[in-house]
């Protein structure tokens, strides 16, 4: 960032600089995450059937494996910096347990309809 002061010298040739540059953009960033992610959240699945259970189960096992915390605060640095923030969620043979990746928003792309900006039809990574 640009020193918002010009420095100045004394007599003796002494440089006096009294900018003080603030990191503003990072106050901002880090301030929001903190309010969404700052402590534990819990996601839960309906206990309305007993099967149910397992499946809390497994939902805890997805977000240990996949650092939840770390996972989501990840998430908020990309959406606060890029306006859009993105999970892909990589599941199938490959992956027993299902994988949670925070995107970086500069690698996806919105595709909507040509006349409904509202009108999301997909996103291209």
């Amino acid at each position: 960032m640009p020193r918002p002061l010009r420095p100045t010298r004394t007599q003796q040739g002494v440089v006096i600089d009294d900018s003080v540059v603030l990191p503003l953009p990072q106050i901002v960033v880090d301030k929001g995450r903190a309010a969404l992610f700052g402590e534990d959240i819990t996601f839960s699945v309906p206990d309305t059937l007993p099967q149910f259970q397992s499946a809390q189960d497994w939902l805890d096992m997805v977000w240990a494996k996949n650092r939840k915390m770390t996972t989501l605060q990840r998430l908020a640095l990309n959406g606060a910096v890029a306006g859009h923030g993105f999970i892909r969620v990589l599941a199938g043979p490959a992956y027993p347990i299902p994988r949670i990746i925070a995107l970086d928003s500069s690698t996806v792309s919105v595709v909507h309809s040509e006349d409904d900006l509202d009108d999301v039809r997909a996103y291209a990574i």
